[in-house]
């Protein structure tokens, strides 16, 4: 996941600005529409913003869904994760949860 946010940290957030995303979210299925219509009414409710990154599509495995998220303060990862499950049912093989590291503050790089 850390290759995935080397790759959209554009659209995460520009240098000395909010992130507009902060989470990777990776959904495991064998239904990509149907995990995908009920993981983003979850997200719909429980972040304040999200965005289908990609979809990957394996012959045999499971396919993988990314999205880019900003969870709300107020909502943990666990309840985020425990919501899409619940809502989910047997829709998805696995969901995780991602978060960025914020960016080292070096300057002109002295770390003295």
């Amino acid at each position: 996941m850390a290759a995935r946010f080397d790759r959209v940290r554009g659209v995460l957030g520009k240098k000395n600005k909010k992130p507009r995303f902060n989470a990777v979210l990776k959904i495991t299925t064998d239904d990509v529409p149907g995990a995908r219509r009920e993981v983003e009414n979850v997200l719909e409710r429980m972040t304040k913003r999200w965005d289908l990154d990609e979809v990957v599509t394996h012959t045999g495995k499971p396919c993988e869904i990314y999205y880019l998220v900003k969870p709300r303060k107020a909502i943990p990862q666990d309840q985020l994760l425990t919501e899409i499950h619940s809502q989910s049912g047997n829709k998805i093989a696995s969901a995780d949860i991602e978060t960025a590291q914020p960016a080292s503050n070096k300057k002109d790089g002295n770390n003295a």
